[in-house]
């Protein structure tokens, strides 16, 4: 794994610990809003070092690095996480 790689699903990790932590919550529909954002630009961040730009590509019609595709997992485990904050406690 490229150190690059290794980086990006690193603060894609992070970013999920952030996200899932029930305690920042505060008021409806921020934390959600916050945590989608941050998925986001990890995402993006990560798509960068992997030689890619967010958002150009398709995976059925494109070739796509391995990094990138483990990016766009991280990224929708990410927003998988978020989705628990929109739901009450």
């Amino acid at each position: 794994m490229k150190v690059s790689t290794a980086i990006s699903l690193a603060v894609l990790l992070m970013v999920l610990g952030v996200c899932t932590n029930r305690n920042v919550a505060v008021h409806a529909g921020i934390p959600y809003r916050i945590c989608q954002t941050g998925c986001n630009t990890a995402w993006v961040a990560c798509c960068a070092l992997g030689g890619g730009v967010a958002g150009t590509f398709t995976f059925k019609l494109s070739a796509v690095s391995a990094a990138i595709r483990g990016c766009s997992k991280a990224q929708g485990a990410c927003m998988s996480a978020c989705a628990a904050l929109s739901s009450p406690a």
